[in-house]
């Protein structure tokens, strides 16, 4: 309470967050965070507007490079994030969209560096109906 921990969480999500999508308006691509501020993910579609895992692997690979991890799934944000964590999210985010307005959706395989991400399994379990 006295540091105003989840205060903090939803504030410096919003700025991940509201920047991210603004970034990806002014690029024009599809890539895009949903959710909400504190938990995240990460939707990238491709122009027939299906999700596309092979511009997600993309995004992932380029910002691994750029010293930025992301989850594949859903992304967290905590009280030891600082304005300074996003910002440079935010700025390795945009160089890469400025690299991509340039490609073809054709293309972004063979920047991959490695074979696209497989599921090997799923947690999803049918549900059961008792009688």
């Amino acid at each position: 309470r006295e540091k105003k921990t989840i205060e903090s969480c939803w504030k410096i999500g919003g700025k991940l967050f509201n920047g991210w999508n603004k970034i990806t308006e002014k690029s024009g691509l599809n890539i895009l965070m949903t959710g909400y501020p504190i938990r995240m993910n990460l939707k990238c579609y491709d122009n027939n507007k299906q999700e596309s895992p092979i511009l997600k692997s993309l995004i992932l690979q380029e910002m691994v490079k750029r010293g930025v991890f992301l989850s594949p799934g859903p992304t967290f944000i905590s009280y030891s994030h600082t304005t300074e964590d996003i910002e440079s999210t935010l700025l390795a985010f945009e160089e890469i969209t400025k690299k991509l307005q340039n490609i073809d959706e054709d293309q972004y395989e063979n920047l991959l560096e490695g074979n696209l991400p497989q599921s090997i399994f799923t947690n999803y379990i049918q549900p059961t109906k008792k009688i």
